[in-house]
This record gives C-alpha cells, structure tokens and sequence, in this order.
C-alpha cells in the first residue's frame, strides 16, 4: 500500500477542485497549518490503515481531511459566527461550512477517477485499489489557538474522516 500516493493524489485533486494555492492545501501530519498559510488551510493526514485477512491482506486506509479558516478580525466572544452561513467581518471569504462542503464533494465528485490515477502511479507491480474513499463524518468543529497571545492566530477547524482505498494482495509463501 502506498499511502503516499494517495495523499500526494488528494492533495493535488483538493487543490485543483477549490483553486487553492501550495501555502492553503497541503499534506500535513502535525494536522495544523503553518505560521504562513492565510485565512483559509485544508491539511491532508494520514491516520493509519486497517488490515485483516490470513491467506491475503486487505488494507483499508484512513485519512483525515481538516480544514481550517482563520478567525482573524472575530473578537474571541463572537467566535461562534465562525460557524454562521454567511461571515459578517470578512466578506468574500468562504465559511467554514463552505469550504467543509467543498472538500467532501471534490474528494466523492471523481473517486473512480481518483483511484485510477493512484493505480497508474502505482504501477502494474502493486495490486491495485478497489473501492475509492468514503465520507466517514467530522467530530465537532474546534477553536484552536496556536499562539495564545494572538487572536489573529485563532483557527476554526473541522476535521473530516474519509476510509477507503481497499487493497488486496497475497501473502508470500
């Protein structure tokens, strides 16, 4: 299984499906954005793979997909209008339910697509992948302050669970 692939291909297809620049999607395993990245961030991670199986292994990864918009200009008591449909400070920027939305439906829009092209970057050695990535759900949206002493450092963050990407493969005798 090669889970870099996988990540490498999301990150491009995330990329390419919500015009974000290398500063606002990345792969990022610490899940939090760099001290550079602008009001908006979606970090792809890696969170293992489950396996099961005697005669053969079958791998099933797991991703999670955060996506993160920066508070900025709220004052820490009105955070909760992070979570409104429409930003009254920032106007023209996207909500935390947009880009959230934007992330699910471009990761399900092309998932045949997406796992042919993982299976030709993997090449005819590797066994090729079944099944595409699911939506699994988020957990709750989160304030994450990353330096205390700044609201501007203020993040908003949903984290979104994806498994897929079935894999089978023989074991060697």
């Amino acid at each position: 299984m090669s889970t870099a692939a996988i990540l490498k291909h999301l990150r491009d297809r995330l990329r390419g499906a919500l015009s974000l620049a290398a500063d606002q999607c990345a792969i990022a395993p610490t899940r939090e954005p760099p001290s550079a990245a602008g009001p908006v961030f979606v970090g792809i991670a890696d969170c293992g793979a489950a396996a099961e199986g005697e005669g053969h292994l079958a791998e099933t990864v797991e991703i999670e997909i955060t996506v993160w918009r920066r508070s900025g200009a709220w004052p820490r008591d009105r955070l909760g209008d992070a979570l409104l449909p429409i930003d009254p400070y920032a106007a023209g920027l996207p909500t935390i339910e947009q880009i959230e939305r934007a992330v699910i439906r471009a990761v399900h829009a092309d998932r045949a697509n997406l796992v042919a092209a993982i299976n030709a970057d993997l090449g005819p050695g590797d066994p090729p992948l079944l099944q595409p990535l699911y939506y699994q759900g988020r957990g709750v949206s989160e304030v994450v302050y990353l330096r205390e002493e700044t609201n501007e450092d203020a993040w908003i963050a949903r984290r979104l669970k994806f498994r897929g990407m079935l894999r089978v493969a023989p074991l060697a005798a």
